[in-house]
């Protein structure tokens, strides 16, 4: 059975092990901690406040705590870093896990190949889930890279518990900084036959410096010559959050990169709270150097 079926054009809807996997790892545990929040998830401004104050639209800091006024009723409140995932993962996860499969279903090749899937900004394991459905199998070498504890746990948590009884990938691996994934990577590269380096949202990021993930990059690309690198770029279609990627972007052009596309693509998903249909858009972009 699909993680993820598609219907109506560019509708997506979770299959029923993907459903129970946002039930016991995200609302079980929201209900259980945030017991008044969570019931009022529904309501539109309640969201906003969520979105906007606690979440800061995704880019808050998640290994602080969130101390500020109640979404619920402007009282002063603190909610843990843990807290923080919790919410996240209710209002953001579904729109980037579809996105994430919208633009891989969309505008990658079906993977054959033994693949070293790296997840820049992995935050719940949200687009690893995503390339899990859309590859059908699990020969896939999986690094995940965020910088925050809480959020590296969620992602743990979530690979264990899988689909079908099993971990969504068998060879995977959790870590705190893309500076040091030049070294991290050799003993996975060994078995792979390709890279693919996702960075959904990630270039959006207040603490990130485009220039050393740039670096980063193009070491694994001169190290590696021979492996064909796939790079997945994705945003808010607002240019303010581009400019980490366009410096990014220069540099993997400058290095033997080409651009196979960009644009904005628009889908469609169930809310994870209320079930109603949201409409979404992404800038996208996507990358490719063939093998030397």
């Amino acid at each position: 059975m699909p993680l993820i079926h598609k219907e109506n054009g560019n509708f997506y809807r979770p299959g029923e092990s993907l459903k129970r996997l946002f039930k016991d790892t995200v609302l079980r545990p929201l209900k259980a901690q945030l017991n008044d929040l969570a019931d009022s998830l529904g309501n539109p401004d309640v969201n906003e406040r969520v979105r906007l104050d606690v979440l800061e639209q995704g880019r808050t800091d998640f290994t602080e705590p969130y101390e500020g006024p109640s979404p619920l009723n402007g009282e002063p409140v603190c909610y843990k870093p843990a807290q923080k995932v919790l919410l996240y993962c209710a209002v953001y996860m579904p729109m980037h896990l579809y996105s994430s499969y919208h633009v891989y279903r969309t505008f990658l090749p079906y993977p054959r190949v033994t693949v070293l899937f790296i997840d820049v900004g992995c935050g719940p394991l949200t687009s690893g889930i995503a390339y899990r459905a859309f590859a059908e199998h699990a020969d896939i070498a999986y690094i995940g890279i965020d910088r925050a504890d809480e959020m590296i746990n969620k992602a743990e948590k979530i690979n264990e518990r899988g689909c079908s009884g099993s971990s969504f990938f068998k060879c995977s691996a959790l870590i705190y900084d893309y500076n040091s994934l030049p070294d991290f990577i050799r003993p996975y590269v060994s078995s792979a036959e390709g890279i693919f380096i996702n960075c959904c949202y990630f270039l959006a990021s207040r603490s990130l410096n485009a220039n050393d993930f740039a670096n980063a990059l193009v070491q694994i690309m001169m190290r590696h010559p021979t492996l064909p690198m796939r790079i997945v770029y994705q945003n808010p279609p607002n240019q303010i959050l581009h400019q980490n990627w366009q410096i990014v972007r220069h540099r993997l052009l400058s290095n033997g990169f080409a651009v196979c596309h960009e644009g904005i693509e628009t889908f469609m998903y169930p809310d994870l709270i209320t079930g109603r249909a949201m409409e979404k858009s992404v800038a996208c972009e996507t990358l490719y150097k063939p093998p030397a």
